[in-house]
């Protein structure tokens, strides 16, 4: 078999979502995968950080250092505004599989669907509810 340090950031992506698919938890491959995205973030389209963030959600293993990196990389590129309702969703869900709550992130996701809420579908709207739902987010 290949070195993880062999793999590209999207194999990698590629394999820790086929693990969370397959409900495969992994301890020791998502640790060194964390590492990797935590070194590589700048290089992670922001579809795949929250592919990351929802896979590693739903596998209930997501380092908070990871958390940080890549919403850090988000706010570095200033890319709020590129996210669509389907990605604010997935970002909360993402957050509360994991009971990880940033007030003013909670906040500035409440305020993006509040603004758009008609733009949002209904699985979008379930997801993005549930998880401020789930983080006990009451301010919008």
């Amino acid at each position: 078999g290949r070195d993880h340090d062999t793999f590209t950031m999207q194999e990698l992506n590629l394999l820790v979502y086929a693990l969370m698919r397959m409900e495969h938890r992994d301890q020791e491959f998502l640790s060194v995968c964390a590492q990797r995205f935590e070194e590589n973030a700048a290089e992670l389209m922001l579809v795949e950080i929250l592919n990351i963030l929802y896979a590693f959600g739903k596998l209930d293993y997501l380092p908070l250092s990871l958390v940080e990196t890549l919403l850090e990389e988000i706010h570095r590129r200033d890319e709020w505004d590129q996210m669509d309702p389907a990605a604010w969703s997935v970002l909360s869900y993402s957050l509360a599989l994991n009971q990880v709550r940033y007030e003013k992130l909670m906040d500035r996701i409440a305020v993006h669907f509040c603004e758009h809420v008609r733009e949002y579908s209904d699985q979008s709207i379930s997801m993005l509810l549930w998880g401020l739902a789930f983080l006990n987010c009451r301010n919008h």
